[in-house]
Order: structure tokens, then sequence, then C-alpha cells
């Protein structure tokens, strides 16, 4: 299965630079440039890469809306931030790679982001299942 990404990236050369290199590792891109664009996408998205300045906002407040409403699954922050205050509130909410680490290290990230978010929902899911083994097992729960 394909996983979706959602690129939020106000400058047009670097978002099609972004959606080049996570294309070419098999994954489902769709660009916006700004936070209402973001906002009007439906569907949810496996990642989202964000900027840290949006022409109509912040990535950050965005990133933590997205991710509260359960749109975007995990986010992955490529920003121009140099203090640490923005990088912290960031790294709260997934990875925060600086512009000067590269398009390739931002894929490695994304990467290991999905794969995070998929091993949680797998754990989830295994969870979920042996606990209904036991609900049958102990008769607290019957099939039809």
């Amino acid at each position: 299965m394909t996983s979706k990404v959602l690129v939020v990236e106000p400058t047009r050369a670097v978002a099609l630079a972004i959606a080049a290199v996570l294309e070419r590792r098999d994954y489902r891109v769709t660009v916006v440039g700004d936070a209402a664009e973001a906002n009007l996408r439906p569907g949810r998205f496996d990642c989202g890469v964000f900027s840290d300045i949006l022409p109509d906002g912040n990535g950050i407040s965005l990133a933590g809306w997205l991710l509260a409403e359960n749109r975007v699954a995990c986010a992955v922050f490529f920003g121009h931030a140099e203090d640490v205050d923005t990088r912290l509130r960031a790294s709260n909410l997934g990875t925060y790679l600086h512009r000067n680490d590269g398009l390739h290290a931002l894929s490695a990230a994304v990467a290991e982001a999905v794969e995070d978010t998929l091993e949680r929902a797998r754990a989830v899911g295994a969870g979920d299942e042996t606990q209904r083994r036991v609900e049958l097992k102990s008769g607290k729960r019957r099939r039809r």
C-alpha cells in the first residue's frame, strides 16, 4: 500500500523538489502552499511535511491541529527556525529538520515517521485482537 503524504510548503520550487524526492520512494504526494489550502484538502494522510513559516500562519500550529483532528498520522517539519523554542515546539509534535539538513535527510525522516506510525498501528491492532481473544475465552463477549 502506498502511503499518502501532505506537503505544506509555500515556496513552489522547494515543494516540487520535496514531492519529487518522496515520489521516488513511492509515496503519493499532495502539495499545498498554505494553511488554508491544507485545511481544504479532504481525506487523511499518513504523514504531513510542514514548513514552519507559512504565508497565512504557522506550520507548527497547523500540524498540531491536523494531528489532533487525525487528518495526518505523523508530522515532519522542514523549517527555517534557528531558535530553540520553535524547534522544541515542532519536535514535540514530530521530527524537526532544518533546511540545511537537505532533502535526503527529509526523505529518510518521512520514511522513519511513516514506519513508526504503521508499527504503532499494528501494535494497537494486535492489542485489540489479543483483548478480543481474552474476552471470548473468558465469556465476557459472545460471537454472533
